[in-house]
């Protein structure tokens, strides 16, 4: 053996080498093998997520067209958030609200400022033929006032809506006090408005004026001056979310060319929310919707004639008019509401939000959002 082994050492030495070789070619076969099948089984994995992938993006295919449908969404609504800032602009009308331009006063003060619009407003009235109710006759209810308010002058005792507080001052809050005073202001509008309304020729009376109290211890004075606002819910913009305001009731006695002149003479933030108008006689003191005069007091309502009903109001019979105003005070209204409810935007989504606010009129708050 070892003489053939001397004798084919170069043999030997080839077998050997061979082997060798042969041996780490089979071992790296079989790791090529294995990677091939790992990475077969990572291919399949990978292109059942493609796959998933293409099928779940040709079910959202719709997601452009959406895209394009809300971007024109999102500038129609931007149009309708600049009209609509503008029209609680109008209504709230700042220049002129009493409330936005109310000037800090204490209560001494408040009380002070009332007792002198009494006689301001008892002599406008006066000045200007407007025949007040009688105070101490408040339970002969509204058509017994009309009779015996003919040919009086204005009366001295007529409250206008205050009449709790002339000559006396409970101890009111602070904020009490500058609603009232408030309060106060917008009735000299309103009858500013009915003094100038009325003429020579075309008088009118006041039958009741009623305001909504404004806290606890209005409540407890404000007696029949109070008007029950929700009996006008359905009319009020107040029951609109962020919107606060005054309502107003006041009943007069007078004839269409009055009430046409006094309808005119009022704009924002006074908003009419309703009116009623009822034809009146002077010999019966009954409305014409629920009175049909009986000729024979003995007969039945069956000889009455539809035609001895009165007709319709015209401009020289006086009628019993019922006017409501909602007077604006606040509009608590703002974009950033919108952001508040969606604090988990994202930048992108953040800055389509800024663009909008930037189309919509509301750019004094972009920087707010931004600062967010």
């Amino acid at each position: 053996m070892k003489i053939f082994l001397k004798n084919n050492l170069s043999l030997v030495v080839i077998f050997l080498l061979s082997l060798i070789i042969f041996i780490t070619l089979l071992t790296y076969s079989f790791h090529l093998s294995e990677r091939h099948q790992s990475l077969t089984t990572e291919l399949k994995a990978r292109y059942e997520t493609a796959s998933e992938k293409s099928s779940i993006t040709e079910q959202l295919s719709f997601v452009d067209k959406d895209f394009v449908f809300a971007s024109k969404e999102l500038v129609d609504l931007a149009t309708n958030e600049k009209l609509l800032n503008n029209l609680l602009s109008s209504l709230l009308n700042n220049s002129e609200n009493v409330f936005s331009n109310w000037k800090n006063k204490s209560t001494e003060s408040v009380n002070a400022s009332l007792t002198r619009k009494f006689s301001r407003w008892r002599r406008s009235c006066s000045n200007a033929n407007i025949i007040l109710p009688e105070s101490d006759l408040p339970s002969q209810g509204i058509d017994s006032n009309f009779l015996q308010q003919e040919n009086k002058t204005a009366s001295s005792d007529f409250g206008f809506s205050f009449t709790s507080y002339d000559g006396s001052w409970p101890n009111f809050s602070n904020t009490e006090a500058k609603l009232l005073d408030i309060q106060s202001e917008i009735i000299t509008q309103i009858i500013d408005s009915v003094c100038n309304s009325a003429d020579d020729n075309h008088t009118i009376s006041i039958v009741s004026l009623k305001r909504e109290s404004v806290g606890k211890t209005d409540d407890l004075s404000i007696g029949t001056d109070e008007l029950e606002a929700d009996n006008y819910n359905e009319f009020l913009l107040n029951k609109v979310s962020g919107v606060e305001s005054f309502v107003f009731e006041i009943v007069l006695r007078c004839q269409t060319h009055s009430l046409r002149k006094l309808v005119n003479n009022f704009r924002s933030p006074f908003l009419l929310r309703k009116i009623e108008i009822s034809p009146f006689d002077e010999l019966t003191n009954f409305d014409s919707e629920t009175f049909s005069p009986q000729l024979d007091p003995f007969g039945s309502t069956s000889t009455v004639k539809q035609t001895d009903k009165f007709l319709p109001i015209v401009s020289k019979v006086d009628s019993k008019v019922v006017l409501v105003y909602e007077y604006i005070t606040e509009i608590n209204k703002s974009a950033l509401d919108l952001y508040s409810s969606n604090e988990s935007l994202n930048e992108n989504t953040k800055k389509i939000f800024i663009k909008w606010l930037e189309d919509s009129g509301n750019t004094k708050i972009v920087s707010d959002i931004k600062n967010l």
